[in-house]
């Protein structure tokens, strides 16, 4: 059985990891990154008749973490950016004295270093999971494309839904842990988020680029008339309700969570 008190307190606790990176003794919340290098480096070795084995080993090796601070764009944990900035800061000779929250988190973001919408409820989920001695079995719930790929390097949008989750209808019985999926004008998915519950009130939770300032965010949502109303103002794109009006967006609960593998199902927190 789930122990659901303790699943929340640690997803919690790992939310404000990322909210609070400790930095050069500053508080810094984690930005937005996402590895756009991997796939246009595959893309010209393609281009470039590489031949195919050859660029899956590439690949491997990429996702393996064998280039330096590689995968940590976009998909590492609070520690694993924690140290990679310093690592870096070392590398390039980096002068860091008097550096201001703001300042460290423009350096992340010149480097890449960062967590996207994916990699971010992933690694939150992953942790909250494991505090329970129950890592494989949330690992092995998510619909993986290739059951032997897994793991944050691989972690997509896409693996959040299909097998792994079911459709929210009823939105008055959102609670903790719910996620949020957007969808652009093909049906694909494009973004996640997750839904928090704090007294009766709700919030959501995500790694966003097009909310300012972008990265790690908590923001306020409710509902009216079984309707989403999102309590933070779009940057870039459209609106978020207007989106939901478009069924783009859809919210979903994970099947670990709701008793489908024969967990104890995750009720609203009073």
């Amino acid at each position: 059985m789930i122990k659901k008190e303790k699943l929340n307190r640690e997803v919690r606790k790992n939310i404000e990891r990322y909210l609070t990176l400790n930095i050069l003794s500053q508080e810094v919340p984690c930005p937005y990154a996402i590895n756009l290098v991997e796939q246009e480096f595959l893309s010209l070795m393609k281009q470039s008749s590489v031949d195919e084995e050859k660029i899956r080993k590439v690949h491997n090796l990429y996702k393996g973490n064998k280039a330096k601070y590689g995968w940590f764009r976009g998909k590492g944990t609070p520690e694993e950016l924690e140290y990679a900035f310093l690592e870096i800061s070392k590398i390039t000779n980096l002068n860091t004295q008097n550096a201001s929250s703001e300042g460290i988190r423009e350096i992340m973001k010149l480097f890449g270093l960062g967590i996207d919408c994916s990699g971010y409820i992933y690694n939150v989920l992953l942790a909250g999971f494991r505090s329970l001695n129950m890592e494989n079995q949330f690992i092995q719930s998510l619909a993986w494309g290739e059951k032997d790929k897994t793991g944050a390097s691989r972690a997509s949008v896409n693996i959040f839904s299909g097998t792994a989750s079911t459709i929210i209808t009823d939105l008055n019985s959102l609670s903790n842990l719910d996620l949020l999926l957007l969808k652009d004008d093909n049906d694909s998915y494009t973004h996640i988020a997750m839904i928090l519950e704090e007294n009766g009130y709700l919030k959501i939770t995500q790694s966003v680029l097009n909310i300012l300032p972008n990265g790690v965010r908590v923001d306020g949502m409710r509902i009216e008339e079984n309707h989403s109303r999102f309590e933070f103002k779009v940057d870039l794109g459209a609106n978020w309700d207007i989106l939901y009006t478009n069924n783009q967006i859809e919210f979903r609960r994970l099947k670990i969570l709701v008793g489908d593998t024969g967990f104890e199902p995750m009720t609203p927190s009073v």
